[in-house]
């Protein structure tokens, strides 16, 4: 933008973050002349020099951008800081909560767990009678079976002797019964 040309604002606004009003906005909105620092002459003994009344030796433009990137940096190293002592403490607070819920549960939860112990330990002794039940009747059950197959065997001729000795007829005139014996 040098030489005083004129700069039109509905450029920019085009541009930033007014563009999606009316184009009314935008053409009521006067034009910027942007010129260029003012350049003047001094007459001195030497003759004529040119000087420009834009420099001087503070440089207050640079001064300025330092001024504004260390404030920049101020509050950024603030921020930081702020986030990370906030950091700590939400951790601090946190880590005491826990802390604190596990020292209140400790008895409820050591109890729970003395009493799960003491299931468990009943089951397993419940489990292993039981086995030791299962393997004696299983001992019985070899040893019985064959008795009381022997037994049965031995009922059956006893019932078999018994009922020859009914059919016989000597027994049937002692007891004075004439064939009468099977009602």
């Amino acid at each position: 933008m040098e030489g005083g040309r004129p700069f039109d604002a509905r450029v920019l606004r085009a541009y930033g973050p007014q563009a999606n009003e009316a184009p009314s906005m935008a053409s009521r909105q006067t034009s910027l002349v942007i010129r260029q620092p003012s350049v003047f002459l001094s007459a001195s003994a030497e003759g004529r020099t040119f000087e420009d009344s834009s420099r001087d030796n503070s440089k207050p433009r640079k001064q300025r951008s330092s001024d504004r990137s260390e404030r920049v940096l101020c509050l950024l190293v603030v921020v930081l800081g702020m986030l990370i002592g906030f950091l700590i403490f939400i951790t601090w607070y946190i880590g005491e909560g826990i802390h604190n819920v596990r020292d209140l549960t400790r008895p409820f939860v050591s109890e729970a767990v003395n009493h799960t112990l003491s299931i468990l330990t009943r089951v397993d002794e419940g489990v292993l009678a039981g086995s030791e039940m299962a393997a004696s009747a299983r001992g019985v059950t070899d040893v019985a079976l064959p008795a009381l197959s022997h037994a049965l065997n031995q009922s059956a001729q006893i019932v078999d002797r018994l009922e020859r000795l009914a059919n016989n007829p000597v027994l049937h005139i002692q007891l004075g019964n004439n064939g009468m014996m099977g009602r």
